[in-house]
């Protein structure tokens, strides 16, 4: 093992093809045989095969102990070693501080590193995290808010239309029915905003923002 990581998070499913791709197949595990000579000492979960051989008067029996590990945390120091061997792995840290060259200089030479090394404070955005808190966040809000409220007699029949419209179209996909809900359910974000301090989002800017996401972080 050639470092300690204290990993936050982990692609692990990346770091097996990467390993593949640079070792053309992938080490699921690492096998050990240690030898020990004396008495025989069976431990639980290792393949233990006994020799045995005439030295001078004495038998001796000599243990041979294999321990199969599998690859997990190691992989990525191993995919690291392959890359830096390879110069396809580029040391940010190194770069700036010993290139000569300009922080705007450095940063503009970022994008053609196919593989980076940082070390430092960092942070990631995560665009599918983010996108999954803008399809919950209405719920969530109405969730939250509505339980103060829910002995309102217009939430309580609101609540009871949406119900039985759903109920409804679990049995048959009427078009008619589902414009229906649609509008009621309009209605009763209304009211929780109008009793509450709920603010919620307007749903066609939430799929805007999604579609945006989706779109700009794959552009090199």
């Amino acid at each position: 093992m050639s470092s300690i990581k204290d990993l936050i998070y982990f692609d692990y499913d990346k770091a097996k093809s990467l390993s593949s791709q640079l070792n053309g197949g992938i080490i699921n595990e690492i096998t050990r045989a240690i030898e020990e000579e004396g008495g025989i000492n069976s431990d639980i979960g290792f393949d233990i095969k006994i020799l045995k051989g005439n030295i001078g008067a004495s038998d001796k029996e000599k243990n041979i102990r294999t321990e199969r590990i599998e690859l997990y945390h190691e992989l990525l120091n191993e995919v690291e070693n392959q890359l830096s061997e390879k110069k396809l792995l580029k040391n940010l840290n190194h770069s700036l501080r010993d290139d000569g060259k300009s922080f705007n200089d450095f940063l503009e030479n970022v994008p053609n590193y196919t593989f980076v090394k940082a070390n430092g404070w960092s942070s990631f955005e995560d665009f599918e995290w983010f996108k999954t808190i803008m399809t919950n966040f209405n719920e969530i809000q109405r969730l939250i808010y509505v339980s103060g409220i829910e002995n309102n007699p217009e939430i309580v029949k609101q609540k009871q239309e949406i119900n039985e419209l759903k109920r409804g179209l679990k049995k048959a996909n009427n078009q008619k029915e589902l414009a229906r809900l649609k509008a009621i359910e309009k209605q009763f974000d209304k009211t929780i905003q109008e009793h509450t301090e709920a603010n919620l989002l307007d749903e066609t800017f939430v799929e805007r923002v999604k579609t945006f996401l989706d779109t700009f972080p794959q552009i090199d």
